[in-house]
């Protein structure tokens, strides 16, 4: 692909180098006429072929708006990016060890260094927080040049580090935070968590059923229990005071209260149709043939056909997918299509800025009283936000209020640390982005340290509704908007933070948005504030986050994934699974882009796949086998999804995408099998 025009007409231009490889982006804006005209003109040209070759001369002959060079080492690996527009500069380097293993990235906020053991597992994460110029000049150190690796060990010391630990099986046994102490995790003999701790301090015992379902676990004094219905969703959910906790007094006066009580309904698809809580009481939800929400409690949603949101079914639709007016906010966008002015409602309105990566740098805040707040964002060279904070007087850039730093976990956020102390967060296990504890530590005036346990409770798709501390007392709860904006909070203590939203979403409370690691999401609408950076593989519409919040995730703000309880077991086979070879001729199809490794013979009908509601409204593509693919995964498909299934699926080793670009795979244009 050497040119991609959206329906918004933004173009972009590509160039590669003898390997094929990606050098350069030239992105133009959304010029509906040039892109027309430039698209009209590159139809059917083929790739270039010499190093750094002209897209076109259509292409050259105009001015990009902005340009992002991409190094690579002799063996393609990404070394160094150069992102510039008619003002700015910005770059990011990388570096990798003899088997391939990222070991540093870096960037003029942050440099970020990486330690593996024999099977290439990470066991350390080292950080050094770049200085500014000015910084520089008042240490009378040299100017920072974080290029260069050899400057971390000479000037910069390390920020923050973490360590990890793992048993023979490859599981993590533990997560050594920055400052010594450690976060355990405790398996069975069939490598399914036990328990987790920090230091000596138990915060969470884990049972499971015969199927190895989690289905009770302490929290604190608390024991909360989980009902599964037969597919593994959750039915019911109950936190009460563990027995072996309580005294007699305390038995006697909550005998018949729980911290947390809720239950569930699903459809046959598995959309949740009702939840029941003891707090809020039941709500009702409803879905069209997309599995797209139309009702969640007394709110109404409609959309057009690329899943844009509407005000009322009577609304025109978006044809370049770029929501501008709904129920009283207004949307504008800038040429690359990010969100950069947002007014609201109820009167307030806000501007954005944003790097030349597309990140949310620095957020202005006009209050309906006349204020204005103006808030700064950072990220390291791996696109993790690692600070935010608000300026001085609203103008003053030499100095933060309100400062807040971000430690990582990978993509999980490990720490924050704020004036008032540093939290730490622990999930239900390592790889799960479902909050569990929240350990605040700070120190008083007189220098005494204090440590502060609270606990999330959250709901069947990982939403904390609850919070409650170490004795088992509510200290907080709240209630949702069908988008996932939280409707209401009550603090039942002055010292409950709770900022947490959908899985791996944190509300920044100056905006209203929620940070979802590579985008940041809009909750009025239900969709993100620009477009996806990986483009057309995450979805048609760019902006979408999912069809309902009930029952997908997008936890890196990329693509929709459903959780793991949804999936049919086995990988969807029914019976025995076979290894076998697809031979050069075979043709098979499959919905949706190329990013997947399921595929099945061309042909077989929708329902015989099993496939999740409103895959039939993706791309479908027929592919022909041109060299043997080996070590297929070959199956009958189990009835699922509300699915008749029983279909042959074959799972490929590798994605389709990595077969089509070894020359394995072509794309079979519909007509001519």
């Amino acid at each position: 692909m050497i040119a991609e025009s959206g329906f918004d007409h933004k173009l972009t231009g590509y160039r590669y180098n003898a390997g094929n490889e990606l050098v350069e982006q030239r992105e133009f804006g959304d010029d509906a006429t040039l892109a027309a005209k430039l698209m009209a003109q590159l139809g059917g040209q083929p790739v270039p072929q010499k190093e750094a070759a002209p897209l076109s001369d259509g292409l050259d002959s105009q001015t990009p708006l902005r340009t992002t060079e991409f190094k690579r080492d002799i063996l393609g690996r990404l070394i160094h990016t150069l992102a510039r527009d008619n003002d700015k500069v910005q770059e990011t380097a990388y570096q990798y060890d003899l088997d391939g293993k990222l070991v540093r990235a870096a960037n003029r906020h942050s440099i970020t260094c990486f330690d593996y053991n024999g099977n290439g597992q990470i066991i350390g994460q080292h950080q050094w927080k770049v200085p500014t110029k000015e910084e520089n000049a008042r240490n009378g150190l040299p100017e920072t040049d974080w290029c260069d690796a050899q400057y971390d060990m000479l000037y910069l010391p390390v920020t923050e580090s973490i360590r990890y630990h793992y048993d023979f099986n490859g599981n993590r046994t533990a997560t050594v935070l920055p400052d010594g102490r450690q976060i355990n995790y405790l398996y069975y003999g069939s490598g399914h968590l036990h328990q987790i701790s920090l230091d000596d301090e138990v915060i969470s015992d884990i049972e499971r059923d015969r199927l190895h379902r989690e289905i009770y676990r302490t929290q604190g004094k608390l024991a909360s229990r989980y009902e599964l219905d037969p597919l593994g969703r959750l039915k019911r959910q109950i936190a009460a005071l563990n027995e072996l906790t309580q005294t007699e007094t305390a038995k006697n006066a909550v005998a018949s209260a729980y911290a947390v009580k809720r239950s569930y309904g699903y459809d046959r698809t598995g959309n949740l149709t009702h939840s029941t809580d003891q707090r809020t009481g039941t709500t009702h939800f409803e879905y069209d043939k997309l599995g797209r929400i139309t009702k969640a409690g007394n709110e109404l949603f409609a959309f057009d056909p690329a899943h844009n949101i509407l005000s009322d079914h009577n609304s025109p639709t978006i044809p370049d997918n770029r929501l501008k007016t709904y129920n009283g906010n207004s949307y504008y966008y800038d040429h690359f299509g990010n969100l950069i002015h947002r007014e609201l409602a109820d009167g307030e309105v806000q501007n954005y800025f944003y790097d030349l990566h597309d990140q949310l740098v620095k957020a202005e805040i006009f209050k309906k009283d006349g204020s204005k707040e103006t808030w700064t964002y950072t990220y390291d060279a791996l696109g993790r936000r690692i600070g935010k904070g608000r300026l001085k007087d609203g103008e003053v850039p030499e100095g933060l209020e309100e400062e807040t730093g971000s430690v990582w976990d990978g993509s999980h956020l490990l720490q924050e640390i704020q004036p008032d102390g540093r939290y730490t967060y622990i999930y239900t296990n390592p790889d799960s982005y479902e909050p569990l504890a929240q350990v605040h530590n700070r120190t008083n005036e007189e220098g005494e340290s204090n440590q502060q346990t609270h606990y999330f409770h959250c709901d069947q798709i990982g939403i904390p509704r609850e919070m409650t501390d170490k004795d088992g007392n509510l200290v907080w709860f709240g209630d949702y908007y069908g988008w996932g904006k939280l409707k209401s909070e009550t603090k039942v203590t002055d010292s409950a933070y709770q900022p947490f939203r959908l899985q791996n979403q944190y509300a920044d409370r100056e905006t209203g948005l929620h940070y979802n690691f590579f985008r940041y999401y809009e909750p009025d609408v239900g969709r993100f504030v620009n477009q996806d950076p990986i483009r057309l593989e995450g979805g048609e519409n760019l902006y979408a986050f999912a069809p309902n919040t009930n029952k997908w995730l997008d936890v890196l703000g990329l693509n929709k994934n459903l959780p793991a309880p949804y999936w049919p077991p086995n990988r969807g086979a029914l019976g025995e699974v076979r290894s076998i070879t697809l031979p050069v001729g075979t043709l098979v199809d499959r919905y949706g882009y190329s990013g997947g490794t399921f595929v099945s013979p061309v042909g077989t009908p929708y329902p015989m796949r099993a496939l999740p509601p409103g895959s039939n409204q993706k791309p479908y593509t027929i592919y022909r086998v041109l060299k043997p693919i080996d070590n297929v995964a070959a199956s009958k498909i189990m009835p699922w999804f509300g699915e008749i299934g029983l279909g042959t699926q074959y799972e490929l080793p590798k994605s389709v995408k990595s077969y089509i670009e070894s020359g394995h795979l072509e794309e079979v244009k519909i007509g001519k099998c």
